[in-house]
């Protein structure tokens, strides 16, 4: 039991702190794997706890929100660029959660 956690740590640690040094894209791509990871478990818990989880569109919420904090707090585009993908991302965002409430509605 220890010794997986032990090679994960050898492994991960190092990953982590090359991420956080070079910053940018390295460290948003680290961040979307932990996101995607991250949800994968959570939508297993939610299916043994049998409550009806529309997976497909989870992810796609998550990569969105983290889409939406990685443009806007980098200079890779211009700011007005970066305000313009926030607000798209914000209403593809309402949009896909209104369609989702719909969904269940139904």
């Amino acid at each position: 039991m220890l010794l997986p956690r032990f090679i994960t740590a050898i492994i991960g640690i190092p990953l982590v702190i090359l991420s956080i040094y070079f910053g940018g894209i390295p460290f948003f791509l680290l961040i979307l794997i932990i996101t995607v990871f991250s949800l994968n478990e959570y939508f297993n818990i939610l299916e043994k706890a049998q409550y009806g989880a529309h997976r497909p569109l989870g992810y796609v919420f998550g990569i969105f929100i983290l889409l939406g904090v990685f443009f806007g707090g980098t200079k890779i585009l211009s700011a007005a660029e970066n305000q313009a993908l926030s607000i798209i991302l914000t209403l593809g965002l309402a949009s896909l959660f209104l369609l989702e409430i719909i969904r269940v509605i139904r």
